[in-house]
């Protein structure tokens, strides 16, 4: 739609600021912006003993064009990534110690640390000492603020599970009796 064609006509006033509107919401930038979530949050399985604990991986893919704002990073109107668990059934997971971001420069601002593309580390799942045998799923949410090009985003929260199956520890098990002599 050319818009000086549009006010040449002599439309009304309501109806150019309508077309107006209707342009500006068709630009290619709109456009390119998916409608899902930037991450993509995945959280392998892990099985430990009770009063034990292991390590889980996880990932965080970020869509090409997003950056997410890294911890450690501050400033007034920035959420740094955060990744929590709930407990349940006294197995826990404790706080991950993310992985150095990298250096990006606002064009118009400060420095930040923020992630692109695939980010990997581990956190720790422990289970009490008198932990039943079971298998659960812990909930957890990412929070994050993703940044499209140079465009800041408002803050986002994904919920993400964490399957784990505890089993009893070796301690606990009933040891096996030796079998019985024989005589020949």
């Amino acid at each position: 739609m050319n818009l000086p064609h549009v006010v040449r006509s002599r439309m009304s006033a309501a109806a150019a600021i309508a077309a107006l509107v209707v342009w500006a919401a068709a630009s290619p930038l709109a456009a390119q912006a998916p409608a899902a979530a930037p991450v993509v949050v995945t959280v392998a399985p892990v099985t430990l003993t009770a009063g034990g604990k292991a390590e889980t991986k996880v990932t965080l893919e970020i869509l090409r064009g997003f950056r997410i704002i890294a911890p450690g990073t501050e400033g007034k109107f920035l959420q740094p990534a955060q990744l929590a668990f709930n407990a349940a059934d006294g197995v826990f997971v404790e706080p991950p110690a993310w992985p150095a971001g990298k250096e990006w420069r606002d064009p118009d601002g400060p420095s930040l640390k923020i992630y692109e593309g695939k980010v990997e580390f581990r956190m720790t799942v422990r289970a009490g000492a008198k932990v039943s045998a079971q298998e659960l799923a812990l909930s957890g949410r990412l929070r994050y603020q993703s940044i499209y090009f140079d465009d800041y985003q408002k803050p986002a929260t994904l919920v993400v599970r964490l399957p784990v199956a505890v089993t009893t520890s070796p301690a606990a098990a009933p040891k096996a009796k030796p079998p019985a002599a024989t005589r020949p």
